[in-house]
């Protein structure tokens, strides 16, 4: 019942969010619950305004992972892979990237395969690519152009 009114007091009402989510820096939430609720779309409106914060969307009916940083950094994934030990992991150390939620331990290399790619691109393609991303996902991965196929293959244990 509790919960209820807490959703009929969002709807529409974004300071209400704010309020809610003011002490927190990522929100996991069931994405059936927000639709049925009816404020999946003031949500989504929330973090449009509120970009510090992260958002991950779970459900049964969410195929594949996906992770965006733009306009706001969100990861969506299957309900499978958030109950699961990656979710105990993840609520004890803070300074885990939100997608260990999906790839537990091997998280990284999705970075690292990006980073790898952005090089890539960036050198044989012109293309205009970001530096601060490059930059961003170095120091994510630590690594640079020199050592990324050699951090890839330590963290894959090839």
């Amino acid at each position: 019942v509790e919960s209820k009114n807490i959703f009929k007091k969002i709807r529409g009402n974004g300071s209400v969010i704010s309020e809610i989510f003011k002490n927190y820096e990522i929100i996991i939430d069931h994405k059936s619950g927000l639709i049925e609720n009816k404020i999946y779309n003031d949500f989504i409106a929330y973090f449009n305004k509120n970009i510090e914060k992260k958002l991950v969307i779970f459900s049964g009916g969410i195929s594949d992972s996906v992770y965006t940083e733009e306009p706001f950094v969100c990861l969506q994934i299957n309900s499978k892979n958030i109950y699961s030990t990656n979710l105990l992991e993840f609520s004890t150390h803070t300074d885990l990237d939100i997608n260990y939620l999906t790839y537990g331990k091997k998280w990284k290399v999705n970075n690292m395969v990006r980073l790898a790619n952005l090089y890539q691109l960036k050198n044989y393609i012109e293309l205009a690519i970001s530096d601060e991303e490059i930059t961003k996902l170095e120091k994510l991965c630590e690594c640079n152009m020199d050592n990324i196929f050699e951090k890839i293959k330590t963290e894959l244990g090839v």
